[in-house]
């Protein structure tokens, strides 16, 4: 459990109304602040929400809550709204408890429609979040406490099901717009009580990954001018009888919001400043990974693979920040990650390999190679894999450091290696079209697909983002805009 009196989540500018940002707002705001330091400045966006005792005055964006006298809805769904949509809900009364703080209880569903959308997302959201999870948080637990205790929650999965369903004509956007809003009403008041905090950041932080996965789907992911992804919805402090490996929706959520960061990272070409709490120091966390993946700690096989998977996504973030960096690139830790990326390869688990492949053949309309896997988990692991391999060969020591892809493509000596590694990666997505690993593609076709040349390779990942936005809900025009961007000028540097 996370401890009340030493808790801290520090929440920043990610989810809201108006414009949303997952970047850092300002070098002021560290990725951590103290317990007992407040945000004063309103001249700069705040980045705590509670400290002993108290509450800032100023809540950040992430949940789109201003604690102000009035509440404003989002801006874009009408006023009107409140007062002509049914009730959907008979609301519990709130339970008194000890401390004089107020039990949260979940609504009743009364209508058929919230029951359904609970379904979905069990069934579609759930099982996207929990592809690396051995204990399927978000599918079960998740939705447990939502149910439960967490009104909040509950409104973020509304809101989540309702986004992707809006995309199919007989479903409405404002039905999704209005989840939305009532998950930002029901914070208000945990947000209002520092002790409500405290029992609650595990849930909290569940529901900003929920909100933060459902603004990208109404496309505000596309960030200007950002220089890093600042992660800093992490800190959480926990007793320290807690141990690494006793796995909790705060950690559950913390590997969805990595991926979710990485893919962004990707999309941007920016690195990830991730703040490991107290809970999830790099050190104990990798050195519980490594304790898994060796047999060195008793677990079931399902929680060992996910270990060797989670160990591919951390090297995908260290060949992010160290690709993407400002300055020069060492040549010391370039080869230090290669050899990393090559020890997984020939260390991993024997069913992570493909039960199955068959080649590239353009004559047999078989554009992309056909590559059939096992697990989701291995399916993610592999993408992972190959972007981190791509990255390493289009940013080596020896170019320059601020080159990105696609700007001096005549620096880059292993364009058919890269192109080949492409391949995989779109083979992998097309053979296993699980919703997962097709949003991966997506972000990840932005560094590795702009080397494709020939028309039908082109063509056929463009299937792939449309099959993408249709499966997953997210809008993804940048993607195929900032493809096709990088394919022109492709053609233009070699013409013919």
């Amino acid at each position: 459990m996370l401890s009340t009196s030493s808790a801290l989540f520090v929440l920043t500018n990610c989810i809201g109304r108006g414009t949303h940002h997952d970047t850092a707002f300002a070098t002021k705001n560290p990725a951590y602040t103290s317990i007992s330091e407040v945000e004063e400045s309103t001249s700069q966006p705040p980045g705590v929400l509670r400290t002993t005792g108290s509450i800032s005055n100023h809540v950040p964006d992430m949940f789109g809550l201003p604690l102000t006298a009035g509440l404003h809805r989002d801006s874009d769904i009408e006023l009107e709204r409140d007062q002509a949509w049914p009730s959907a809900f008979e609301t519990l009364a709130p339970q008194a408890s000890y401390d004089g703080c107020t039990e949260l209880r979940s609504p009743k569903i009364s209508r058929p429609r919230e029951a359904f959308l609970v379904k979905y997302y069990a069934e579609t959201w759930g099982p996207i979040f929990d592809c690396l999870d051995p204990d399927q948080t978000f599918s079960s637990t998740v939705v447990q406490l939502a149910l439960d205790s967490s009104p909040p929650l509950l409104w973020a999965i509304f809101a989540t099901s309702a986004m992707q369903l809006s995309r199919v004509p007989s479903s409405s956007f404002a039905d999704a717009q209005y989840y939305r809003a009532q998950c930002s009403k029901s914070l208000l008041p945990i947000l209002l009580r520092s002790a409500e905090l405290s029992t609650n950041e595990d849930t909290l932080f569940a529901t900003y990954v929920l909100l933060r996965n459902y603004d990208h789907m109404t496309g505000n992911m596309m960030e200007k001018d950002s220089d890093s992804i600042f992660t800093s919805a992490l800190a959480i402090a926990v007793e320290p009888s807690l141990k690494i490996n006793n796995l909790d929706l705060g950690r559950a959520s913390f590997w969805v919001h990595l991926r979710q960061d990485l893919h962004l990272a990707l999309l941007l070409q920016v690195p990830v400043k991730t703040d490991y709490p107290p809970c999830l120091q790099r050190e104990k966390m990798l050195e519980h990974i490594e304790l898994l993946m060796n047999g060195q700690l008793q677990a079931d096989q399902a929680s060992i693979n996910c270990a060797w998977a989670q160990r591919v996504v951390i090297l995908l973030l260290d060949v992010i920040n160290y690709c993407f960096q400002k300055g020069s690139r060492n040549l010391h830790t370039w080869l230090h990650l290669g050899n990393q990326l090559d020890h997984w390869r020939f260390a991993k688990p024997v069913l992570f390999n493909p039960y199955y492949e068959r080649k590239a053949d353009l004559s047999q309309g078989r554009i992309f190679p056909e590559v059939w896997i096992a697990s989701n988990c291995y399916v993610l692991a592999w993408m992972y894999y190959y972007t981190a391999a791509i990255l390493l060969k289009m940013f080596p020591p020896w170019n320059e450091a601020d080159s990105a892809p696609g700007s001096s493509h005549g620096d880059i000596e292993c364009q058919e290696e890269v192109r080949v590694l492409a391949r995989m990666i779109c083979g992998i997505a097309k053979t296993n079209p699980n919703a997962q690993a097709l949003i991966v593609l997506c972000h990840m076709v932005t560094v590795s697909a702009i080397f494709f040349t020939h028309g039908q390779e082109r063509a056929e990942t463009l299937n792939l983002i449309r099959m993408a936005r249709t499966v997953t809900g997210h809008p993804l025009r940048e993607v195929e805009r900032k493809l096709c961007n990088g394919w022109a000028m492709t053609d233009e540097n070699h013409p013919g």
